[in-house]
């Protein structure tokens, strides 16, 4: 007689209701949030030298952006700067189909110039 282990799926965790399944998901998404980064004012300069450059010559860049936890990447032509509210109005998309996008400045974390 042959006996039929299930091998490792035996030693799996085992998720038996849908909230726990959830719950799970949700702390597993919470621990990979990070803290905003804290730049000083050497790298705070370098960003405005970068965003001055990339107005001027009409070049596509990528801002990574701290937003709740998270870093996300966006590409596209910086277009306006509004001094009063600290945003930086972006063109993102297609040329067919673009969005302009507002980013907070205090949320902007680096710039890479795509020449």
């Amino acid at each position: 007689m042959v006996i039929r282990d299930r091998g490792k799926i035996k030693w799996l965790p085992a998720a038996f209701l849908p909230e726990q399944k959830q719950l799970i998901s949700e702390a597993l998404y919470d621990l990979s949030k990070l803290a905003q980064p804290i730049l000083d004012e050497y790298q705070i300069e370098e960003i405005e030298k970068k965003i001055c450059y990339a107005m001027e010559y009409n070049f596509f860049v990528t801002i990574s952006v701290w937003e709740s936890g998270l870093i996300h990447k966006m590409s596209g032509y910086i277009r306006y700067l509004e001094p009063l509210k600290k945003e930086i109005r972006m063109e993102v998309g297609t040329p067919s189909e673009y969005i302009i996008e507002r980013i907070s400045f205090a949320n902007v974390i680096s710039i890479y110039l795509n020449s």
